[in-house]
C-alpha cells in the first residue's frame, strides 16, 4: 500500500492525489463532451468547484452519522472529559468520508446551481455532470486502494496488504481488492453513460440510468468489504440501505414520468 506519496519532498495522501487527478480528468472530459451542447469551460469549472465542496461536506456528514453511537457515548461523558475534549473527539468522528453522502449533497447543490445560473442548458449540463460522477468515483476508489482505507475481506485471491500504517492489523493478509473491482465497475458505467450522452439518449434521465446500475453494484460489493466501520443497521451497512433507497427512488421516478407522458 502507498498511503502517502512524496511530491517535491512533501508527503501527500494517496487519496487526495487520486481525487485531484480525478477532478482534472473529469474537467477535461466534461469540456470535450460539453462541446456538443455548447457548454463552455468556465461554467464547467464552477460546477466542479461546487461539486467538490459538496462532496467533501456531504461525505463527512454521512461518515459522522455512521459513528452516531460513538457520538452519543461521547455526549454522555462530557461531564467527565470536558467540553473541549468531547468536541475534539466528535470532530474526529467526522474526519472520514462516505461516497453516498457526498454524492447526494452534490446532486442537490449542482442541480440548484444549474437551475439558478444555467437554466437554458440545465438538463444537458446536469446529464454531463452525471456522466462524470462514475469517472471521478473510479479515481477515488484507486485512492482508497493505495491508501488502504477501504479494504476487502480475507480471501483466497486478491492482494496481500503490506506497509499499511493507517490500519497495521490488516497487513500480511490476502484480501479481495474491492476498491479495484468498484473502480472498474465505475469505469464501465462511465463508458455507458458517455455513449448515451453522445447519442442524445435519455436526455434529462441519465441520473436514473446511473441509479439503476451503481446502487445494485454497491449493494453486492458491500458484502465483501472487510472494514467494520460501516454503520451496521439490521444486518446491512449504511451504504446498502442508501443503495436500496436510491434504486427504489429511481424506479418510482421513472414510473411517474412515464405515467405523466401517457396522460
Amino acid at each position: 500500500m502507498y498511503p502517502v506519496i512524496e511530491i517535491f519532498g512533501r508527503q501527500i495522501g494517496s487519496y487526495a492525489v487520486c481525487s485531484f487527478l480525478g477532478l482534472l480528468v473529469c474537467g477535461f472530459v466534461a469540456w470535450l463532451l460539453g462541446k456538443k451542447y455548447k457548454i463552455e469551460i468556465e461554467p464547467i469549472i464552477f460546477v466542479i468547484l461546487v461539486a467538490g465542496v459538496s462532496l467533501v461536506v456531504g461525505g463527512s456528514i454521512l461518515y459522522g452519522i455512521t459513528n452516531i453511537k460513538d457520538i452519543i457515548t461521547i455526549f454522555g461523558k462530557i461531564s467527565e472529559v470536558g467540553v473541549w475534549k468531547a468536541l475534539k473527539a466528535i470532530a474526529s468522528l467526522f474526519g472520514g468520508s462516505v461516497f453516498y453522502g457526498g454524492f447526494i449533497a452534490s446532486i442537490i447543490i449542482v442541480r440548484l446551481y444549474l437551475k439558478k445560473f444555467h437554466a437554458d442548458i440545465k438538463e444537458n449540463f446536469f446529464d454531463l455532470y452525471i456522466v462524470c460522477v462514475p469517472l471521478f468515483h473510479a479515481f477515488g476508489r484507486l485512492g482508497c486502494f493505495f491508501g488502504g482505507c477501504c479494504y476487502g475481506k480475507e480471501g483466497s485471491w486478491g492482494f496481500v496488504i503490506t506497509g499499511n500504517t493507517l490500519i497495521p492489523e490488516i497487513n500480511d493478509v490476502m484480501r479481495i481488492p474491492v476498491p479495484l473491482i468498484e473502480a472498474f465497475g465505475n469505469l464501465c458505467i462511465f463508458v455507458l453513460l458517455t455513449v448515451l450522452f453522445n447519442k442524445g439518449k435519455c436526455i434529462g434521465n441519465l441520473l436514473y440510468c446511473y441509479l439503476f446500475i451503481y446502487p445494485p453494484m454497491r449493494f453486492v460489493l458491500e458484502f465483501y468489504r472487510g472494514d467494520e466501520i460501516r454503520g451496521i443497521w439490521y444486518g446491512l451497512s449504511t451504504s446498502q440501505w442508501i443503495s436500496i433507497f436510491l434504486f427504489v427512488f429511481a424506479v418510482i421516478s421513472v414510473i411517474v414520468k412515464l405515467k405523466r407522458k401517457k396522460a
